[in-house]
């Protein structure tokens, strides 16, 4: 009797054992690993989240330093077109050509050549970019005699295509065969205070 109530002792001191484990082992999972699990599915996400920012961030530099670069030529280009304008001393020289033009398809001037100076506020970059100055307009007009019709389209071609720019404000024509034209030409030129910025 004392032998089977020993014996039940040690199996109860054995289940005991077993419980206490599997409900330490529980405990454990409960309390320990589902945390540990969902703390570390947490920072794979945060982790994941951060790698997309990254890429993006990423991205955007190559583009800044591609804009940079394309700052830089565009920086070059503008002061090229900007030495491409002329100064005031220059906008005879662009009359000069346009005379010439108009010599060159057999023109002959029948009435007087005037130059009038004129403003006109225009905003126009500088060669840093940022500042905005004004360029003046200098208006010149004159009467030519053209044998016909296609020495003036030669003509209006030419014009487009001279070394400066200048734009064709207004013309009239008169005449049939041996018509006169009264033309109206706009040149630009820098202002000495954007030159001064320069």
């Amino acid at each position: 009797m004392v032998d089977s109530s020993k014996k039940l002792e040690q199996y109860y001191w054995m289940i005991g054992i077993v419980v206490g484990a599997i409900i330490i082992a529980i405990l454990a999972i409960v309390f320990i690993v589902v945390p540990t699990i969902k703390s570390i599915k947490q920072v794979d996400g945060q982790l994941k989240e951060k790698k997309q920012i990254l890429s993006v961030k990423e991205q955007k530099l190559a583009k800044l330093k591609e804009l940079k670069v394309k700052e830089q030529e565009l920086k070059e280009q503008s002061k090229i077109v900007y030495r491409a304008i002329p100064t005031k001393k220059e906008v005879g020289d662009v009359f000069i050509e346009l005379s010439e033009l108009e010599k060159g398809v057999g023109g002959s001037f029948t009435g007087t050549q005037k130059s009038d100076s004129a403003s006109s506020t225009s905003a126009s970059a500088s060669s840093e970019g940022a500042a905005s100055s004004v360029v003046d307009t200098m208006t010149y007009s004159n009467q030519v005699n053209l044998p016909n019709y296609d020495a003036f389209k030669v003509l209006l071609a030419n014009s487009e295509k001279a070394l400066r720019f200048v734009h064709l404000d207004h013309f009239s024509i008169s005449g049939e065969n041996n018509f006169s034209v009264n033309l109206t030409y706009k040149a630009y030129y820098r202002n000495p205070q954007t030159e001064a910025q320069q």
